[in-house]
């Protein structure tokens, strides 16, 4: 279901397909992690998942910070201001 409410989004802004829904959902999970210090109990609550997959996104607090999100959020920003 949140793949089709996802694609439908991105037909109506027209959003890069480079976009794909994990990818946000990862950099979000990831900031969420970052922010919340490290604890994989606020994820998993937030996410609805458990903390033991939640300590999956752990993995990522070593890489740099993406910008998947960003990204695409300015691109939506950027058309809105224009259309």
């Amino acid at each position: 279901m949140a793949m089709q409410a996802w694609r439908t989004f991105t037909e109506d802004v027209k959003v890069s397909r480079e976009y794909q829904l994990d990818d946000l959902v990862l950099t979000g999970r990831v900031a969420l992690l970052r922010a919340a210090k490290g604890s994989t109990e606020a994820v998993a609550e937030h996410a609805g998942i458990s903390p033991k997959w939640a300590g999956h996104y752990s993995e990522h607090l070593l890489d740099s910070p993406s910008s998947t999100a960003r990204d695409a959020l300015l691109q939506i920003n950027k058309q809105r201001k224009q259309g």
